[in-house]
């Protein structure tokens, strides 16, 4: 986005579309862990919380990597993982979000880049040993890490042995239940 050419009106509205320019998903509210061993802890809480309709676990804080090809670049991506992806606010450009554990949605930048549309497998390495080979279920618009990313679920990297640790979680809260009331009584 160039804001030396975007109009006042349009820079106002963003907060209402950026996750959609960074790629994630539109919750209510983010928590975001400070205290990595208290982050299981405090999410239970917000699951009984009242007005609490859904608390999905995320993290970015995995690399996942492209197998390098001469003229690419850095082959980093930054995964978005999710332990679900069902019954969220999350768009993609075409396709689905990943549902299965063997698939994966794919940056349009990445796409682009690797040549792979819906339906193709990608391969990737979600450690310096563990090569994956994905089915390709959607693509999305990020220009998060400057547009180069994925979305994995947190049971492909179980699957897989990786070592990982949800560390965000994306809050939906029931219609009707006031924002502001429920992180202030928080």
């Amino acid at each position: 986005v160039n804001f030396a050419i975007t109009s006042f009106s349009l820079i106002l509205s963003m907060k209402d579309h950026n996750y959609y320019w960074l790629g994630f998903d539109q919750h209510d509210v983010s928590v975001v862990s400070t205290t990595p061993s208290e982050f299981d802890q405090v999410m239970e809480e917000f699951e009984q919380e009242e007005g609490t309709k859904q608390v999905i676990y995320s993290t970015t804080d995995v690399g996942v990597m492209l197998p390098w090809e001469k003229g690419m670049g850095d082959p980093i991506m930054t995964a978005m993982v999710y332990d679900t992806f069902e019954n969220i606010n999350m768009p993609v450009i075409e396709g689905r979000n990943p549902i299965y554990s063997s698939e994966i949605v794919v940056s349009s930048l990445v796409a682009k880049q690797m040549k792979k549309d819906i339906g193709d497998y990608i391969d990737i390495y979600l450690d310096v040993d563990k090569k994956v080979s994905l089915l390709i279920t959607g693509t999305y618009q990020s220009f998060y890490n400057p547009g180069k990313g994925c979305r994995l679920l947190g049971s492909t990297l179980i699957e897989n042995n990786v070592n990982f640790k949800y560390d965000e979680a994306s809050i939906y809260l029931d219609e009707g239940t006031d924002k502001e009331e429920y992180i202030k009584t928080y």
